[in-house]
């Protein structure tokens, strides 16, 4: 069970970065932050820790795709 999450954690993780590497290059800092802390609140808690990554991932994408345009088009 663990080894599972921990390894959701970091496939999805992986994925969400590439999205935002095409999408949303500006908010690749904030990919790796809430990766990080994901990854720090499994070790505490895996259940802890898998909540967090899916609330700041869903919130990352969210917040990617209302912002507008695209890292190659800025908004007009």
């Amino acid at each position: 069970m663990e080894t599972a999450g921990l390894l959701a954690i970091l496939f999805f993780g992986l994925l969400n970065t590439l999205v935002l590497w095409v999408y949303r290059k500006a908010l690749l800092l904030w990919q790796g932050g809430a990766l990080v802390l994901s990854l720090v609140l499994y070790g505490l808690s895996p259940v802890l820790g898998l909540l967090a990554f899916l609330l700041l991932e869903a919130g990352l994408l969210l917040w990617a795709y209302t912002r507008g345009g695209s890292a190659r088009t800025p908004p007009s």
